[in-house]
């Protein structure tokens, strides 16, 4: 903390006049985090605490944590990409639009966005008659910053990511080269590097990642007769294997991982609630959800041992996934709802990601 409580000249600021700098840490750590991009505006020494690690850490060794959610959307024109939010913790809960995402990304199509700590990280795509791109740029939540970081070794666009273990994973997809869809590309936030790897996947044809029970779960589908199949991806080992091919079945729709389980929407016959049974190797119906309260298309995420589906308009489910998991209901599912507003149904929401602080 010394660090930032330096002025330039090599001379002590403290965080609040008059207080250790300990006990500062503590009264700030404790601000609820929809008060911090007012804090961050009150001098470049509480800026810098907020993104800091001992602010992050002191959050959560007292149980101060709140976990938002980010949705990044485009609207109709095409023009104008948003970041919207969602504080789950609120009692009056809703969706708001935080900030413009900056140029040239707005114009971009088939980027990625993944999340990893408090960061969010928006990546490649291509425009109206451009070439993909290999730019990378990421959202820190906590300084409500942006910057560019470093790029990724292939440009890609309409590609698959995932993030795990601190790493993010991208591969598949169109490029400048042949090289793009046969590459496989590690990205170290800590370092600010990318690391290349030959595509390990005995084939290329990568359509989705889910990273799940610690490794990457391919999902693969075949251009020529649209065959559906699966692997695993250890990327410790960097080792792939073959897996049960019936993961593959649900697993092109939206999905999300909470409590150690794979849950997944299949909107072709309404809109029902599926879990995958490892035991088993199926997927089973939980329940169905209300087209009028979610609709299509949604996306899912996995938080706080519920799972959000996300729908046009903002129009949100709340899932108990516990109480799915226990078969609690017997197909009747334990949720709540935010009804779709109105002004925003011309947005069109391209990922949904949580982060906690």
């Amino acid at each position: 903390m010394d660090s930032m409580s330096m002025d330039t000249d090599g001379t002590h600021v403290p965080i609040i006049p008059g207080l250790p700098d300990e006990i500062s840490l503590l009264c700030l750590a404790r601000v609820p985090r929809c008060h911090h991009f007012t804090i961050s505006c009150v001098s470049k020494t509480w800026r810098a605490l907020l993104g800091s690690q001992e602010f992050l850490q002191t959050r959560q060794k007292y149980n101060w944590q709140e976990t938002w959610v980010y949705a990044l959307c485009k609207d109709n024109s095409k023009w104008n990409t948003m970041l919207c939010v969602l504080e789950p913790q609120l009692s009056t809960r809703s969706w708001k639009v935080i900030c413009i995402v900056p140029t040239p990304c707005p114009k971009r199509d088939g980027m990625a966005v993944e999340t990893v700590g408090e960061r969010l990280y928006l990546l490649g795509g291509c425009g109206l008659g451009e070439n993909a791109t290999d730019d990378v740029y990421c959202y820190n939540t906590s300084i409500f910053h942006w910057e560019r970081v470093a790029p990724m070794p292939m440009a890609r666009c309409y590609f698959v990511s995932a993030s795990l273990d601190n790493k993010l994973f991208v591969t598949s997809g169109l490029g400048l080269t042949d090289l793009s869809p046969n590459s496989w590309d590690v990205y170290d936030p800590s370092s600010n590097t990318w690391h290349s790897h030959k595509n390990p996947m005995l084939t290329s044809d990568i359509v989705k990642f889910i990273a799940f029970d610690g490794k990457l779960y391919t999902i693969h589908k075949t251009a020529w007769n649209n065959v559906r199949f699966a692997g695993v991806y250890h990327p410790s080992m960097q080792i792939w294997h073959g897996t049960k091919n019936e993961i593959a079945r649900q697993a092109l729709g939206p999905t999300a991982v909470v409590c150690g389980s794979l849950f997944s929407l299949d909107e072709n016959c309404g809109k029902k609630f599926m879990m995958w049974r490892e035991e088993s190797g199926s997927w089973d119906t939980l329940g169905r959800l209300s087209d009028q309260l979610a609709k299509p298309p949604c996306l899912l995420l996995g938080m706080d041992q519920k799972v959000y589906v996300v729908g046009k308009g903002f129009g949100t489910i709340v899932v108990f996934a516990d109480k799915a998991v226990n078969g609690a209901g017997m197909g009747v599912l334990v949720c709540n709802s935010l009804c779709p507003r109105p002004d925003l149904m011309d947005l069109s929401i391209l990922s949904c990601h949580s982060v906690t602080i």
